[in-house]
């Protein structure tokens, strides 16, 4: 048998849940570790941490699932006694992701019960949007389990080039809110240009939080910020790489 067939060989029979280390598979297939990690980078095989990420996931999120407050601790416990030989520090930095998309499939879950109880006028928000039950799966889940996490949702980050659609995607967690009765129906959706205001930080300041009468000159009266003024909505801050530190 060959080194490759070698290597193929000892990955192939490892075990799931405690996947081989490039060290380990030298070991056991008796090649360098260092011809092991180029054979693997060379045919797109995950580390041994990516190989199991997602039974890892699977598993937490179905803990998760049964108690959504269990610690960091009583995770890597449960995990342990299922067969993960896994750290603390680990579990700690999956966990997060685990529970986004717990909230994702108790999205899809929420969502599907309105528009079986015929409830929901929009079958899916999301629909309108290119790619989004396939490469762009992923983000759309992403954004559905932030709409819908508890209590009021997550504060969320869209990057992306100019013109990709971010903007876009925002107006849709809005309506994906309103749809999954996350948000009301009259609850408000409101776009701040950031690069307007990029030179100026004390009108920013004022344009988001509002200012009472006769803090500066001009100002003859009370004003709300933008802020105030979508409470219990989404505030899309456009451009937001612009402000002032």
């Amino acid at each position: 048998m060959n080194m490759e067939n070698l290597i193929q060989s000892v990955i192939r029979h490892e075990d799931p849940k405690n996947p081989l280390t490039d060290q380990e598979i030298s070991e056991k297939s008796g090649v360098l570790r260092e011809i092991v990690t180029k054979f693997r980078k060379t045919n797109g095989i995950p580390d041994s941490r990516e190989r199991r990420k997602g039974l890892l996931l699977q598993e937490m999120i179905k803990f998760l699932s049964k108690d959504v407050e269990i610690s960091e601790r009583g995770l890597t416990e449960l995990l342990k006694d299922n067969g993960f030989r896994i750290a603390r520090y680990a579990v700690k930095g999956l966990k997060e992701e685990a529970e986004l998309l717990l909230g994702a499939q108790k999205a899809e879950i929420q969502a599907k019960n309105e528009r079986d109880s015929g409830n929901d006028a929009n079958p899916n928000a999301f629909d309108k949007m290119i790619g989004y039950d396939g490469s762009l799966k992923e983000q759309v889940g992403q954004a559905k389990a932030a709409v819908i996490y508890p209590p009021h949702g997550l504060n969320t980050l869209i990057l992306g080039p100019s013109g990709a659609g971010k903007s876009f995607l925002a107006e849709l967690m809005h309506h994906f809110a309103v749809e999954t009765n996350s948000f009301s129906e009259d609850a408000p959706f409101m776009t701040f240009n950031c690069a307007d205001y990029a030179n100026n930080p004390q009108l920013l300041l004022a344009q988001l939080f509002g200012y009472k009468k006769g803090a500066f000159t001009g100002a003859n009266e009370d004003k709300k910020g933008i802020v105030e003024l979508c409470n219990h909505g989404i505030l899309f801050l456009d451009e937001i790489h612009r402000l002032p530190a």
